[in-house]
């Protein structure tokens, strides 16, 4: 979702928050975005190399998941429901 302020979240630290407008307006230029469409097609492909690797490798494939699970929180509290 695209809009004037962003929900960020950090991999390493697994921190979220909501960049405001005037922050994100000027540190978007710097950021990587990723179509939700091609970020599923990369999900798709850790979690089939996660299969072929083994029980250890879920560990990964689990920490994604809960970074994109605590974005959809923030999203859930800015965008207005229908």
């Amino acid at each position: 979702m695209d809009g004037a302020e962003a929900a960020c979240a950090h991999s390493v630290t697994h921190k979220t928050r909501l960049i405001p407008a005037k922050e994100w307006a000027a540190e978007r230029p710097y950021y990587l975005m990723i179509h939700a469409k091609y970020w599923t097609d990369i999900k798709l492909d850790w979690l089939k190399a996660c299969r072929l690797a083994g029980p250890d490798c879920n560990v990964a494939v689990k920490s994604v998941d809960d970074l994109i699970q605590a974005l959809d929180k923030i999203l859930k509290q800015v965008l207005p429901k229908p």
